[in-house]
């Protein structure tokens, strides 16, 4: 019995540690995230980044929808935003505020990092339920690519809409002005 229970206390330690330990700086607007020469705006909290589970179709008919500002849908596809790629969601995860070090190996088809993604800003909101992005790379017709915070890349259907299965809008940010 004191062995099953040590079992528990120490399995459940290291998650428990990482979650204690994410930062948060409460910022859910817009972020630009820069990777060497490129620079991604990743829209705010809204249409463009819901807090509820959409189909893969869904998720780009929103984007396509995106105003200007990411914070509501027109009519009329607008093509401002769009989902992100499986290789911009890899290289933008971070941790304690620092980029991770990811990279999208096409090849094998894995994601691999320095320094191991969590769920914290700028990309995600540490206490949504959304653990899962989807991306616009597909698989193949029926299935695209999802990104778990952790930064691990799963095939998923694209018919599902579970909610815990969320997106996050992109586009090239502006060059900085000055």
């Amino acid at each position: 019995m004191a062995l099953a229970l040590l079992t528990l206390v120490m399995s459940g330690a290291q998650p428990a540690w990482i979650v204690a330990h994410r930062t948060d700086d409460g910022n859910r607007g817009a972020r630009v995230v820069e990777v060497g020469a490129v620079r991604l705006e990743w829209a705010p909290a809204g249409p463009g980044r819901p807090e509820m589970g959409v189909t893969w179709t869904e998720a780009v008919s929103r984007c396509a929808r995106l105003r200007e500002d990411g914070l509501s849908l027109a009519d009329t596809p607008l093509n401002i935003w769009r989902l992100p790629t499986i290789e911009e969601a890899v290289v933008s995860q971070s941790l304690h505020g620092r980029l991770s070090g990811g990279t999208w190996n096409p090849a094998t088809r894995t994601a691999s990092y320095q320094i191991l993604p969590d769920k914290e800003p700028p990309l995600w909101n540490p206490y949504s339920m959304i653990v899962y992005w989807r991306t616009a790379t597909k698989v193949d017709e029926l299935t695209a690519y999802r990104i778990v915070y952790t930064g691990r890349v799963i095939p998923t259907p694209k018919r599902v809409g579970w909610g815990y299965l969320g997106f996050r809008a992109v586009r090239r940010a502006r060059a900085p002005r000055g």
